[in-house]
C-alpha cells in the first residue's frame, strides 16, 4: 500500500552457501516494489541482523513522537505568549480598573461586589 513500509527479512544468513533465492533477484524485486520494501538479512542462531530490525520498527514510533513533540511544542509556545501577553495586561491595569472589571465578573454571576 502506498505510504506502508514493507521489510523483507531473509533469515539462515549463517547458511548463505545453500541459497534458493539469489542476490541478484532480490535486488531486482526490491527495485520492482517503488521504494517502499526494506531488505534485511539476519540470523536467529547468532542474532545477526536483530539490532537492524529492532532499529527497522522502531522508527515508525519514533516518528509518531516525534510529531507529538511537535504539536506539544506549538502548544506550549502559544501558551507562552498568551501569558507573556496577559502578564504585560496585567502589569499595565491599574487597581480600580481590575475592581470594576471583577465587579462586573461578580454582579453577572449573581454575587455581592468586592468592597473597594
Amino acid at each position: 500500500p502506498q505510504g506502508c513500509q514493507i521489510l523483507l527479512m531473509a533469515n539462515f544468513r549463517d547458511l548463505h552457501t545453500r541459497r534458493e533465492v539469489t542476490e541478484v533477484q532480490i535486488e531486482n524485486f526490491l527495485r520492482s516494489c517503488e521504494g517502499n520494501v526494506n531488505y534485511i538479512e539476519c540470523c536467529m542462531m547468532n542474532g545477526y541482523g536483530l539490532k537492524q530490525l529492532y532499529n527497522w520498527l522502531n522508527i515508525p514510533f519514533l516518528l509518531l513522537k516525534q510529531d507529538s513533540l511537535k504539536h506539544e511544542l506549538e502548544r506550549a509556545t502559544q501558551e507562552l505568549k498568551t501569558a507573556q501577553h496577559e502578564a504585560q495586561l496585567v502589569q499595565e491595569q491599574d487597581y480600580e480598573s481590575y475592581l470594576k472589571l471583577v465587579n462586573m465578573q461578580m454582579a453577572l454571576a449573581n454575587r455581592p461586589p468586592i468592597p473597594a
